[in-house]
């Protein structure tokens, strides 16, 4: 699987994936695979909940940026698009454009 690199295309959690809470700690399940990713921060819990189908990856990196004050935009991006990378990798986003 390639890198996600293009800040155009829009993230969104796969039909069989659920966002789960459990003890104020977030969870992706995928529920056809029977298997969990923990979202183990804030940041991840923002990107995860942001792969509604409707923000391209730009949009998702600029949201974190104005969420932590303007903190470091290129490190932030590098983050964000490991993180989708990883869980398309692993089944439970698609890139929808």
């Amino acid at each position: 699987m390639l890198m996600i690199n293009d800040l155009s295309v829009i993230p969104s959690l796969n039909s069989d994936v659920l966002l789960l809470l459990n003890d104020d700690t977030h969870y992706l399940y995928h529920s056809l695979e029977n298997k969990f990713v923990l979202l183990d921060n804030s940041v991840a819990q923002k990107i995860a909940k942001c792969c509604n189908g409707h923000n391209t990856v730009y949009e998702i990196v600029n949201t974190l940026y104005c969420s932590y004050h303007k903190s470091n935009f290129a490190r932030i991006q590098k983050d964000v698009l490991e993180m989708l990378t990883f869980l398309e990798k692993e089944g439970f986003i698609k890139i929808i454009s």
